[in-house]
């Protein structure tokens, strides 16, 4: 699809709005580190669990605001101030939830979802520090974070202490979120560029974006293969990511970030299916 001046891109539908399907990319996370760290199709279910939980408050915070929403970010939504009270108050009850899973599953993870809060209240918030105005901290500390957390969900980060090697794997890990963050900015970019937010596509242009996104899912494809990850796990993993983002690039669609999201939940249950056929 081309990319006309002027041309006007529809508003997201409410279950984009609500972030339904990023939080099944972050839940979709503890699949990705189980798969390819501990060699296993699936973690525990409540891993699952506690992800999505803290994707969905997380998200809900930086779209409706951690205290009050951003004018830079174009009109509100909701649309009244109370209905965003509102959505803050599920935003944190979803916290809240997710930080009674995590302390059945380890109690560590209980201070997850509220170092996820910190995190998106130093990424969102109006100011001199906010990290979303940082091209060069924007992407990649939010997928740090997002590989710290399925990591942790799944109890993988002894392989990383016992398996040094693991660590290339973890690299490619981050790569591959680094890559999709760079994708979906897309959807964003005259609002990022009208409000000086750091993103590849609003600084650079579109063509620039989709190719650091190639580039990263290339990369992350050859660090899974030269890590200790199983060699079927690293081969779907790798070819699928690099052979979507190649069809994403050529085809320019209008909007990319479901297609992202629901990309990465649609490959670890492939890779689940495969492993249990061959278990």
């Amino acid at each position: 699809m081309s990319e006309r001046a002027g041309e006007v891109v529809p508003r997201r539908p409410v279950v984009s709005e609500l972030g339904t399907w990023s939080s099944l990319y972050v839940a979709g996370l503890p699949f990705l580190a189980a798969q390819t760290l501990q060699s296993v199709g699936r973690p525990p279910w409540g891993a699952e669990v506690f992800c999505l939980l803290v994707g969905f408050g997380v998200y809900l915070l930086d779209r409706v605001g951690v205290r009050r929403a951003d004018p830079a970010d174009g009109a509100p939504w909701p649309g009244s101030a109370a209905a965003r009270r509102a959505t803050r108050v599920v935003a944190v009850l979803a916290l809240v939830a997710a930080s009674a899973v995590g302390w059945f599953i380890r109690p560590g993870l209980a201070l997850g979802p509220w170092f996820g809060l910190a995190v998106v209240t130093a990424y969102s918030c109006p100011g001199r520090w906010r990290l979303k105005d940082s091209v060069w901290l924007k992407g990649p500390v939010v997928a740090a974070c997002l590989i710290a957390l399925g990591v942790l969900a799944a109890d993988a980060e002894f392989v990383l202490i016992e398996r040094p090697a693991a660590w290339i794997t973890a690299a490619g890990l981050v790569l591959i979120v680094l890559g999709d963050c760079t994708l979906s900015d897309l959807d964003d970019r005259e609002a990022d560029r009208a409000s000086g937010a750091g993103s590849v596509a609003a600084i650079a242009g579109p063509r620039a974006a989709r190719t650091l996104a190639l580039a990263c899912h290339v990369l992350a494809g050859a660090a899974l293969l030269a890590g200790p990850a199983p060699r079927l796990t690293a081969g779907i993993w790798g070819g699928a990511i690099v052979a979507t983002t190649w069809a994403l690039t050529a085809a320019k669609p209008a909007r990319v970030r479901t297609m992202v999201d629901v990309r990465l939940v649609v490959i670890a249950l492939g890779v689940w299916a495969a492993l249990a056929r061959l278990g």
